[in-house]
């Protein structure tokens, strides 16, 4: 499989296979994630995820939860917490990511391994 075909599959797959979680809050229109690789150097893969708040009512204690195609190992996570279990690892906000106003966004980064194949 050529790497752009595989860069491909691993984006649909991150965008599919991600949820948010959101204590019981009435919004109008859910909160949606979407989530990209930015890297990817064989032996690991950086990636990057936004979670946007159409409103009207702002959002606290978010969860996002991504699963691979196998296990992989969480190196380093800014502007989230990350912990990885089996094939998927749940992203949750921290201090000042926590909140996400009606209509703004949060987005958060990760290291994780192994890359290629994920």
């Amino acid at each position: 499989m050529s790497r752009l075909r595989l860069r491909a599959v691993i984006i649909a797959i991150m965008v599919v296979l991600a949820t948010v979680s959101l204590p019981n809050t009435a919004v109008a229109a859910p909160p949606t994630a979407s989530c990209r690789i930015t890297n990817n150097w064989g032996g690991g893969f950086q990636g990057e995820c936004t979670i946007n708040n159409p409103g009207p009512d702002g959002v606290s204690a978010w969860t996002l939860e991504l699963c691979f195609s196998r296990p992989i190992t969480i190196m380093q996570v800014w502007g989230a917490s990350g912990t990885a279990s089996g094939n998927c690892v749940r992203f949750t906000g921290i201090s000042w990511s926590n909140t996400i106003p009606a209509g703004a966004s949060v987005s958060f980064g990760f290291i994780a391994s192994p890359g290629d194949g994920i």
